[in-house]
């Protein structure tokens, strides 16, 4: 554990959260080279609840779930440029059945936008079309590889992040693409010594393997820098506009909208 990492996480969390608010949190940094965790927080209070929430509580990924998306999209053939129809779309499924998601507050460009555009405004309609154009078992199997192993069901709404996962998968996910793509396993112990100083027990990362094309990683990534992108305003301001202008360096990320689905 980082000590200062650990102190700065806490910080944020008491300066968000009222000390009234029945809110819980779960968080996790970790080092996307090694894997070693640096700071955690499995509540918001260990002596009223010992549930560890990054590690243990599984909840929606919501729009968070997209890179695993655009990453299989890239990998299938997708370029930044491809350009889809964001209006209220219903898709007719088997079975008689219609899905209808919607854009966040109803917003929609009602015309073609890039999937560069896409993911900096988090648009839902571009997400399921991609996701239905290569078929949901697509988006499962990119999703395992970036080591989900959360059961995962293998419909529309999943590109709208549907399926419950942890906080620790989601940030094991996210340290592929931050290390170009190799494999990353999570852990909090890298040495144990007895008290005599003899070491007893050495973490070994024996994993470690190219999982993702380093190449399409790294476009993923820099499409992730859309969020903060302003350029890329559309029918919304990209979803990082409130704080694009106190960034000091270069972030990837992804905002989580709500996921709003009728039908």
């Amino acid at each position: 554990m980082d000590v200062t990492a650990q102190q700065q996480l806490e910080k944020t969390v008491a300066d968000t959260f009222r000390e009234d608010s029945d809110m819980n949190i779960g968080a996790l940094a970790m080092d996307p080279q090694s894997g070693e965790m640096k700071a955690l927080i499995g509540g918001r209070d260990f002596k009223k609840s010992m549930f560890n929430r990054a590690i243990d509580a599984k909840r929606l990924a919501g729009s968070t779930f997209k890179p695993f998306l655009y990453y299989a999209a890239l990998d299938n053939g997708y370029t930044a440029n491809v350009k889809l129809m964001s209006k209220p779309t219903v898709f007719k499924l088997d079975h008689q059945e219609v899905y209808q998601p919607r854009n966040y507050n109803g917003y929609y460009a009602y015309e073609p936008i890039t999937m560069a555009q896409a993911l900096a405004l988090s648009d839902n309609i571009y997400a399921v079309k991609t996701n239905l154009y290569f078929g949901p078992n697509t988006l499962v199997k990119t999703a395992k590889e970036f080591g989900i192993t959360s059961p995962l069901p293998a419909v529309p709404s999943l590109a709208l992040g549907t399926a419950a996962v942890s906080v620790k998968e989601m940030v094991s996910g996210y340290a592929l693409l931050a290390n170009g793509g190799e494999s990353v396993v999570g852990h909090a112990i890298k040495r144990i010594e007895n008290r005599n100083g003899t070491t007893i027990y050495s973490w070994k990362d024996e994993h470690r393997k190219e999982v993702l094309d380093p190449k399409k990683a790294f476009i993923l990534t820099e499409l992730m820098t859309g969020m903060f992108d302003e350029s890329l305003n559309g029918y919304m301001n990209v979803t990082g506009s409130t704080i694009a202008d106190k960034l000091t360096r270069t972030y990837a990320g992804n905002l989580a909208l709500q996921p709003r689905t009728a039908g």
